[in-house]
Order: C-alpha cells, then structure tokens, then sequence
C-alpha cells in the first residue's frame, strides 16, 4: 500500500474513531430515560426492597431514606417526572435530582429531593448534604391519599429548582427556589421515607430555563436574597392522617380468627370476615393473625403493604388442604411496621403447624434448581430436614448469583406444604420481597469437593498434554538433526570419500609400479592432486556447516561474492540481479537459498565449463524466487562429481517445503527454486515464527506423504 492510500485509510479510522467517541460523549452528556424499561440492573440501590414489574417500581420496604439511583453524574440541566404512590399513612415519597456521592443511609448523598409527605399533607422541597436541609412545604388541599398516584414532576436548571405536583380534582401545587450555590450535575432517582411506594411512568429529558418558567406558571422561586428561600406550611393538615387512620379503624361486621377457619367445611366455600397483618405478597398475599395464616389469590385492594393491618372478607375453601379465600374485599385499618417474624427450626416446620405463617428458618444451600420464568426455586437442608425456597428472581437476581453451594442461609418467608410447592421435599418457604429476607450467615469456599475435582483433572490434562507436545517437539528436533546428518553424510560421502578412494588407488598403482622397477612420479602427482583436492573438499563442506547465512542482510550480494571467490582469475563471466525489495528472511529458508545457489554455482564454475552464470533473485509479496542458469554442459545426476548434488539440494528444498527444478535444454544448465513466505505481522516477521510455520508446513506435507 502507497504512502498516499496509508494517509487516507488512518484519516477515514481517526475520524471514525472520533465520531463515535463524540456520538458517546454526547450520549452520556445528555439526560434521557423513558420509563423503567423493566431493567431493575440499570439502577442502583441504595437500602430498600426493590420490585419492578410491568413498568411500576415498587419498594416493600418501610425503612428510613431507602432510595434508587439511576442516570449519569454528568447529567446537567433536565426535568424528571413520575407518577408516584405512597402505601403508608406516616411517610413522604418522591423524586431525587443532581444526587451526587450516595451511600446507604438516611439523606446519605448530596443531592436535592421534592416529594409528597403524608405525615402534614404537603408537598416539599429540600436539600440533602448527608443532613437534611428543607426549603418549601407547601399544603395540600384535602389529604393525600394512600395507594393514589399524583403525577410529580421536577425541573432543575442551573441553580434553580421548580417542582409541581398535579391533584386528583385537576388542580396543581407548585414550588421552587432559586440557590447561590448547588450541585450543577448529578444522577436521578426515587426515594421513600418510612413508606412503601410505587412508581410509574418514570421520564427523564433536558430541560431549559423556559421549561423551568412554564412549569411555574408564574409562581415566583424562593431565594435567600428576597427573603423566601425556607417557607414551611402554615396550614398544613397534619392532624388530617390521624383522622383517617382513626376512621378506617372502625371494622365492618364480626372477624373470625384463621384457626377457627379450619373447623369449616372442607368441601363447602363459606364467607367469612378475618382480620390480621399483610405478610406477603408475591406469588399471592399472605394475611397473618395471632392463630395463624391464610393466602388469599384474589381481592379487590389496588396496592398493599407489607405490614397492612386489613380487614379482609371473602369466600373461604382449601385447596391442596391449605386455606385459600378468594374474592376478598379488603378494608385497610392501619399502615404499621410488620412485626419481626418468629424463628423456627426446620422440622417445626415440618409438622405443617406453621402452614400460612411468617417465619424465620436458617438452613445449608444443597443446590439452586433449574428456575422457570421469574421464579427461582433453592434446596436447603437443616436438621435432616429438605427444604425448597421459593425466590422472585428480579428481586434477588443479585443475591442468586452470588450463592454457593455449602453456604449457610437466613430465610423469611411464609411456609408453604402442599406438593404444588414443596414437590417432593418437606415443605416450601416462599420468601419475602422484604429487606434482609436473604441473608448469607456464613458463605461456602470455593474449593469445595466438585471444584478440586475439576481442578485437579484440569491439572492432569494440562500436564499430560504438555507432556505430549514436549516429546512431540523432541521428536521433531531429532528428526531434523537425522535429516541434517544424512545431508553431511551424503555430503562427505560424494567428496572426501570418493577422494579418498581415488587415493587409496593411486598408492596401490604407485606400488606395481615399484615393484617392476618404474618410476612412479605419475601416480604420486596424480595422488598429490586428489589430496590438495580432497583437502577443499573437505574444507568447503565445514565452510558449509557454519552459520554464516544468519549474518546475511542481502541474499543476493552473498551469492555474488561467492560465484566470484570461485571464479576468481578465470574468465567466466557473473551477472547478478536481485528484483523486488529485499528483506529480512527467516533463518531457514535463507540457509537453505544459500546452500543450494552455492552448490549449483561451483557446479557450474568447476564442472560444467561454463563461460557465463546468471543469478536472479526475485522477492514478491508471497514468494521468494532464486535462478541460476549457466551456458555449460549439462551434469546429470549420475555425473556429478561434487557437492550435495542433486539429492542433497533436492533434501534442502524438502526441509523447508520450496519447489525445486533443474533443467537442460542442450545450450546450458537451469536450477529454479522457489518457495512461499508466510506474509506476518513486523513484529512478529522474524525466524523463529516464520520457520516455525514452515516447519508445521513440512511437518504436515510429509505426514501426507506417509499417508
């Protein structure tokens, strides 16, 4: 590739590199969240019992300033709005912007938070600096009501902030303050107070200072320069929740406690009246009283709590032997904290005494079972007790995939023993959505038996398998010192040992030749001869043996200076010409370029009585190409008097998998040799790599050979 094309191609990648990094930056720069989209992992908890399903977030938990954070912390000016719901009379609930290093805890983050407060039906506004800091309450007209969503929404510009709430009767309640000082970046998210909530179509989008002016609607923010900045409710109804909670107290008609359901008819559905404490609600609502427990599938309450004190009536009946009331009608007396729940041993739970009740039982995890849909199902044993746990997986997805088998668990959750659940252990707990349902006493290590097992095979097949490629690879390197060794053998044999048969021949003339009185001066010249050549021989094929090919930058120079040492004083005449760019190759296939353009040129210098020799070399992107070509007479194989001949040059060529051709057509002699190159990283172009190719190369051809 051209220098020119090279500019062109990283200009194209550098901008589209920062194209996407700018299409990312952007991305991450501007607020943008339209709904819960029902990924609960986009969202951070921070405290709570957290629950999405259909589009509605909901918190189970009661606790003070459990909140969900969401968002980027580089989120600048922007509106979020929500319908959100409290499921508790003594609570406030709402939204959180600009929130900023949070921690669990009560107002652990900086951040600010509007919501709606039951406790004096107001709607407020204030800051949290890990302490709480409250700008506005302002009243409510009538109460807030529990389980009714009112659409909240906050836009936050800058250092000011303007909430409004929009009232079941079509009115609205507005407020805001203008700050010297604030966060000016932050993420979002929701946050509940001493209260269960709900949320729901849950939107986040940039927002300007005319988007701030409009949602005010002429209502002026509040400042520490004009005097307004903190205005708390003068008329706030305070005492308007105690008045409710003291009317939905009054009971309808005459209760009769969950025991005593159990002397009813077990074929025959009977309406009754019970009354008693919401402990589940998911797979179906579990209402609790002193005697016992009950699960109701179907009632007319549009949201519950857990730790709703109801008055619930409906038709009672059994199913799998179990109390079940359906079409319940639900009055709810009082919003409490749940009692915490009794802790049983596993075989008092066995008994099917417990049957409907919250409890608290610890067992060891044996193994998480296949799960169906959003339900995950654990197997735990205790006291020689077998026990299947029921888990919602969205809300404890985290906490699944954490567990190891071995691991010692705390459980809350109502008991469960019909086979529906239980299969075939001795009874099911469906566990609570609440927080601190789940609890790892003490956690299994990893190594247990399964996984040194694995390990352990893992270690064997590993050693065996090095094993196997170090004895391959020694295999291999003898097989290359055998096939080196039969080139020097066949080497000496072509040259010294034939020289020195040729002498051994010439003493035994120059013996008859003594013993009839002659003079021997003919054969000892001849026999000095074969020694002064017998001694190049030898000393060429250790010259051979020498590694000087590895400190070769130019193949095709080397050629030349050794044509011309042979040549040295005579008359031929040497053409040397190198095509393509020259570069670094491998050690091997250099060695053997070398070896064989030496052997085919002192052929043609000392034997084929050549007046010319022609060396091309020719480097392409794939192939390496040398050819020698002499106008002298042509040697064939059974000729040859010296060097490798054809089978030493033939073996050289096998070695490094090259093609190799020798040709006459009457006016001269043609060695071709070409071979493929590996086309590689720079970085990686070096001998070891590239001969190594070439070597699985061989390797492989020669096992096809054998084939």
């Amino acid at each position: 590739m051209s220098k020119s094309k090279l500019k062109v191609v990283l200009s194209i990648v550098v901008l589209a590199i920062a194209a996407a990094a700018w299409a990312g930056y952007r991305s991450l720069m501007r607020p943008s969240i339209a709904g819960f989209s029902n990924q609960a992992d986009a969202w951070t908890p921070y405290g709570g019992a957290w629950q999405l399903s259909d589009g509605i977030m909901r918190n189970n938990s009661d606790e003070r300033g459990a909140k969900l954070l969401g968002g980027s912390k580089y989120w600048k000016d922007y509106s979020v709005e929500s319908d959100v719901a409290l499921l508790g009379s003594y609570g406030d609930t709402g939204l959180i912007v600009r929130a900023r290093d949070p921690e669990q805890g009560v107002d652990s983050y900086s951040g600010f938070f509007a919501g709606l407060r039951t406790l004096d039906n107001t709607l407020l506004l204030g800051r949290s600096d890990f302490g709480w800091e409250e700008y506005k309450a302002t009243p409510i007209p009538g109460n807030i009501e529990v389980r009714r969503f009112y659409h909240l929404k906050v836009v936050v510009v800058g250092c000011s902030i303007g909430v409004m709430v929009n009232l079941p009767g079509g009115g609205v309640v507005r407020e805001g303050v203008e700050l010297t000082n604030c966060n000016r970046t932050g993420e979002v998210g929701v946050k509940s107070y001493q209260t269960p909530a709900m949320w729901k179509n849950f939107r986040v989008q940039p927002a300007t200072m005319d988007d701030l002016n409009a949602l005010m609607g002429g209502t002026a923010l509040g400042s520490h320069r004009a005097g307004t900045l903190y205005g708390v409710a003068q008329h706030a109804n305070d005492i308007g929740p105690i008045q409710q909670e003291a009317l939905n107290h009054r009971l309808e008609g005459v209760t009769v406690p969950v025991a005593e359901l159990k002397l009813l008819s077990p074929t025959t559905a009977t309406q009754a009246s019970i009354r008693g404490v919401v402990r589940l609600l998911s797979p179906m609502v579990y209402v609790e009283d002193a005697t016992g427990g009950i699960a109701v599938e179907s009632h007319d309450a549009p949201a519950l709590a857990i730790g709703d004190e109801v008055q619930i009536t409906g038709s009672i009946s059994r199913s799998a032997g179990l109390l079940v009331m359906r079409e319940g009608h639900v009055k709810i007396l009082w919003s409490n904290n749940p009692a915490s729940p009794p802790m049983i041993t596993a075989d008092e739970a066995a008994t099917g005494d417990e049957d409907g009740r919250l409890v608290v039982l610890q067992g060891t995890l044996m193994r998480t079972l296949e799960t169906s849909g959003q339900e995950g199902v654990l197997e735990l044993e205790a006291r020689g007790e077998v026990f299947r746990v029921i888990v919602e997986a969205n809300n404890y997805e985290r906490e699944l995939s954490k567990l190891r088998p071995g691991s010692e668990l705390q459980l809350t959750g109502v008991i469960r023993s019909d086979p529906g659940f239980a299969g075939d252990s001795a009874f099911a707990l469906l566990l609570s959505p609440s927080q601190g349902a789940l609890r790892v006493t003490h956690e299994a290590p990893w190594w247990t038996r399964r996984h040194i097992v694995y390990v352990t095979i893992l270690v064997l097949v590993l050693a065996v398998g090095g094993v196997m490629i170090y004895n391959e690879i020694k295999h291999r390197y003898l097989l290359h010192v055998l096939e080196e060794r039969e080139l020097l053998a066949h080497d000496l044999h072509d040259t010294v040992s034939q020289s020195f048969a040729g002498i051994g021949f010439q003493l035994r003339a120059v013996e008859d030749t003594l013993g009839s009185g002659k003079s021997p001066q003919l054969q000892l010249g001849r026999a000095q001869t074969m020694v002064r050549e017998s001694h190049e021989e030898l000393r060429r094929s250790i010259t051979t043996l020498r590694s000087e090919v590895a400190s070769l930058s130019n193949l095709a120079a080397a050629l030349k200076a050794c044509a011309e040492r042979l040549v040295e004083g005579g008359s031929l005449t040497i053409e040397c010409v190198s095509e393509g760019e020259p570069r670094r190759l491998p050690l091997r296939v250099a060695d053997c370029f070398f070896r064989i353009g030496q052997e085919s040129i002192s052929n043609a210098v000392l034997h084929a009585e050549a007046s010319s020799l022609s060396i091309r070399l020719r480097y392409e992107a794939r192939h390496l190409t040398l050819l020698i070509v002499d106008n002298g007479r042509w040697l064939s194989e059974k000729k040859e008097s010296t060097g490798n001949g054809l089978f030493g040059m033939s073996k050289r060529a096998e070695m490094i998998g090259a093609h190799l051709q020798v040709s006459s057509d009457g006016h001269g002699t043609s060695v071709r040799l070409e071979t493929e190159l590996v086309r590689l990283p720079h970085l990686l172009n070096g001998s070891g790599v590239h001969g190594f190719w070439l070597y699985l190369k061989d390797s492989i051809r020669k096992g096809e050979r054998h084939d």
